[in-house]
């Protein structure tokens, strides 16, 4: 991978995975990048929030969730669009992305007093 790409996976404190709910193969394509960045962080559970995006189209949601329950259990998945709106949703995901952020930060404070 280019430097700047693990420079950045190496940085971030948190991760907002975003994919098109009417294409499996961006769903699948996530769980690439979503390996990769736990290779990275060298633990399991750093925060992470899910994102389907076109939720106005249709797609195959048992499909989509079946994936989901499998691969990321218990994460935090939103859907969204940007055609018929959803940034309440989009507002939900960066304030829950923020909260587990601060979590995990109180966590390791804890861990060095």
């Amino acid at each position: 991978m280019d430097f700047i790409y693990e420079l950045i996976l190496s940085a971030s404190e948190g991760f907002l995975l975003v994919f098109d709910l009417t294409s499996i193969p961006s769903l699948r394509k996530l769980e690439i990048l979503y390996d990769h960045i736990r290779q990275k962080k060298n633990y399991q559970d750093f925060p992470l929030v899910l994102i389907g995006n076109k939720s106005d189209l249709e797609c195959q949601p048992m499909v989509i969730q079946d994936i989901l329950s499998k691969k990321w259990p218990g994460r935090p998945y939103y859907e969204t669009s940007a055609i018929s709106g959803g940034s309440e949703s989009v507002g939900e995901a960066f304030k829950d992305i923020s909260r587990q952020i601060v979590s995990k930060h109180q966590q390791w404070k804890g861990m060095f007093e």
